[in-house]
């Protein structure tokens, strides 16, 4: 009885000695990690006392600043309220810059990834754009597309507060080149100065809001016909202002000039006179080749646009986000030959310029060319309220076309006038607030959280696009082994559309600020664009764009090209 009695004593010893034993291990660990917590807590308020003398700095500066007297002026008035210094922090954190000391400096990096999977049907006969060539497709009525639609890295900044500087590279496509490398001083709110390559202040609206940077606040997967009728980027200068009421949106390089956020806002520019849908990316005729830097300088447009939001102070009202802006230009092109082709939504081929090879019954290699005045109009708007948001424009392009033999400028002329216009109506289904500058979800995407959906939105677009009939009308006939073939100097119908109306329906998925996937379906009607002799072709495979001679007899009647279907799938990642 004894030695059981000490058995049990002993064991209820050793369970002492080893809880006392896990106790000290977990009061030991509970230790180092208080320390822990304790030398980041530390090193945070370092930070922050860090940040707090940097803002100190930038605001004592911008104080002395504001004392300063001039001659002839008073500082104080708002003849000389600066811009710099009215913009609120960028929602989107950026873990990728430096930052001086004292706030007067920062230098940025970023990326802009756009992978897409295109379903494309009622394509047998067609060309289409892969990115690096155009490919006629005779096998098969639909295709898949996989592309990098757009892989950008950006570096963008500024020197002593106001000196911003932007450069924006593309490898998309299986291309390389720069879209914007352009310097912005903002210092005056009433007079800043843009240099460099930029967007055009005519392109379309959309383009403002879609092809410009690691923002990329686009509602569709491809601008609509409006953004055809004026060149993308330009290379030039514009002097750019605003004044008024604003929002609260940060600067945004490249954008905020545009002043859709401020009551008032104008931008005066000459730019290097780029022809209709010239980019960096659409750079050529896929009948003739013609590279971006071939054209960029021939001629010089002056450009101007102006943008008011009138009721932006009036919060909360149903028009405060109602926006009304108008853009021209003016100028004169100068043989500016191998003009580029048109394309469409889905981005293949539906307007050429010909390329001739006789002229007066005598072999000459004869070329379309943009010769003399050129103007172009850009009515634009802008609403929301709430989650709902519209975006419209129109676009006129008028220039006139020649016919140029080597150095030579031919008789022939023609005035060609090109319209376009479209609609976009958005609608953010889990309810966030819209906003022309970017979306942040209510709630991020978490597989594993109840509820944590990301944000969703639903998009619709119509688009229209009025090609000029009169470049159709001059054209001349060729006798070859018996039959007779007509060709047209300028385009040619049989294989040109003029008329095309477009509808978009597409989910954007939002699982946070730098993750997006889109779902989209476009269907486009064309008028004209094919032939009788293209598509009962005894020679080669028929289809409108297939290339058989028969598409040019003489008895080869213009009819209507299959309509364009397409869905498309994108994944967006941008930081």
């Amino acid at each position: 009885m004894f030695c059981f009695r000490q058995i049990i004593l002993s064991f209820f010893c050793l369970q002492l000695v080893f809880a006392h034993s896990a106790t000290v291990d977990v009061i030991d660990e509970r230790i180092i990690a208080l320390k822990r917590s304790i030398a980041k807590s530390e090193n945070e308020i370092k930070e922050i006392q860090k940040e707090k003398k940097r803002f100190g700095y930038k605001h004592q500066r911008i104080i002395q600043e504001d004392k300063q007297s001039h001659p002839l002026v008073n500082t104080n008035s708002y003849w000389l309220a600066k811009d710099y210094t009215r913009y609120p922090p960028n929602p989107y954190p950026n873990y990728f810059k430096y930052t001086t000391d004292d706030l007067a400096n920062e230098i940025e990096f970023h990326l802009w990834f756009q992978g897409d999977m295109d379903s494309l049907m009622n394509i047998n006969g067609l060309i289409v754009n892969d990115g690096r060539i155009f490919v006629p497709v005779g096998s098969s009525n639909s295709i898949q597309r996989y592309w990098i639609r757009r892989l950008r890295p950006s570096v963008q900044g500024y020197v002593d507060d106001y000196i911003n500087y932007f450069l924006n590279v593309d490898m998309g496509m299986s291309n390389f080149g720069i879209f914007d490398a352009f310097i912005d001083i903002n210092y005056f709110r009433l007079l800043g100065f843009q240099f460099g390559q930029q967007m055009s202040l005519v392109s379309g609206i959309e383009n403002f809001f879609d092809n410009f940077s690691y923002l990329s606040r686009a509602y569709t997967m491809e601008m609509s016909h409006t953004q055809m009728l004026a060149p993308d980027r330009e290379f030039g200068f514009v002097f750019h202002g605003s004044f008024g009421p604003s929002g609260q949106e940060p600067y945004y390089t490249g954008l905020s000039l545009l002043g859709f956020d401020d009551f008032f806002s104008y931008q005066l520019g000459i730019l290097t006179g780029a022809p209709d849908d010239l980019s960096p990316e659409n750079s050529f005729n896929s009948r003739t080749l013609n590279f971006f830097q071939n054209v960029n300088f021939l001629a010089y447009d002056v450009e101007g646009r102006i943008f008011t939001n009138p009721f932006i102070e009036y919060s909360k009202h149903p028009l405060q986000h109602l926006g009304l802006g108008l853009a021209l230009s003016s100028g004169r092109a100068q043989m500016q030959d191998e003009l580029p082709s048109l394309v469409s939504i889905a981005q293949n081929p539906i307007y050429f310029y010909e390329y001739n090879t006789l002229y007066n019954n005598e072999y000459a290699a004869i070329q379309v060319v943009a010769n003399g005045a050129r103007t172009r109009i850009h009515p634009q708007a802008v609403w929301s309220y709430g989650p709902l948001g519209l975006i419209g424009d129109l676009t006129q392009s008028k220039q006139k076309l020649g016919l140029k033999y080597g150095d030579t400028l031919l008789r022939e002329t023609v005035e060609q006038t090109n319209r376009a216009n479209q609609l976009s109506v958005i609608y953010n289904l889990t309810q966030e607030e819209f906003n022309l500058f970017h979306f942040i979800p209510n709630q991020n995407f978490h597989i594993f959280e109840k509820g944590a959906w990301g944000g969703l939105q639903a998009v619709f677009r119509i688009s229209g696009l009025s090609l000029d009939p009169s470049v159709f009308n001059n054209s001349y006939q060729k006798i070859v082994d018996g039959k007779e073939y007509t060709y047209y100097y300028f385009v040619d119908p049989r294989i040109s559309v003029q008329k095309a109306t477009s509808w978009s329906i597409g989910l954007n998925w939002y699982w946070n600020q730098y993750l997006r996937f889109t779902f989209e379906y476009d269907q486009t009607k064309y008028v004209g664009g094919c032939s009788t002799g293209a598509m009962n072709a005894t020679t080669g495979t028929p289809g409108c764009l297939m290339g058989s001679n028969d598409t040019y007899l003489s008895s080869s009647q213009v009819i209507n090209r299959p309509d364009e279907k397409v869905y498309m799938q994108r994944v967006q990642i941008s930081f």
